[in-house]
């Protein structure tokens, strides 16, 4: 991901014709390119399939996440329909970090314009 981070800043640097002495911040060579870091763009992806994957029955991404439940009691992890993700790979923790930040409407809306609005919001509040 650091590479990439460095491949980005440096194109970016040649796209507003800056140069690394100048110290422009990568924060403020991604607003005057209109771009999204890698690390949000990884995280737009992550959140958009996983959503796909689970409104439209993707078979294997839709298993990677499963909602928090308890038989006897209702939780308010359930309620909020929050996930935890079946196994320990790194992509499924990612996966169920993400779905837990995003908002409510994100998780239970069936429309995918109100999902990527949903997660262009919370992309701001990541870091770089």
């Amino acid at each position: 991901m650091h590479e990439l981070q460095v491949l980005q800043n440096d194109t970016m640097r040649i796209i507003t014709n800056h140069k690394r002495s100048e110290h422009i911040r990568a924060e403020d060579m991604l607003q005057d390119v209109g771009c999204l870091s890698v690390n949000r763009i990884l995280a737009y992806t992550i959140l958009i399939e996983n959503w796909k994957a689970v409104n439209f029955g993707v078979p294997i991404l839709e298993n990677i996440l499963t909602e928090c439940t308890q038989q006897n009691r209702t939780l308010r992890s359930e309620t909020e329909h929050l996930v935890k993700p079946n196994s320990q790979e790194p992509y499924a923790v990612a996966s169920s970090r993400l779905w837990n930040l995003m908002s409510v409407r994100f998780r239970t809306t069936n429309l995918i314009n109100v999902a990527k609005q949903e997660a262009r919001a919370l992309l701001d509040t990541l870091p770089l």
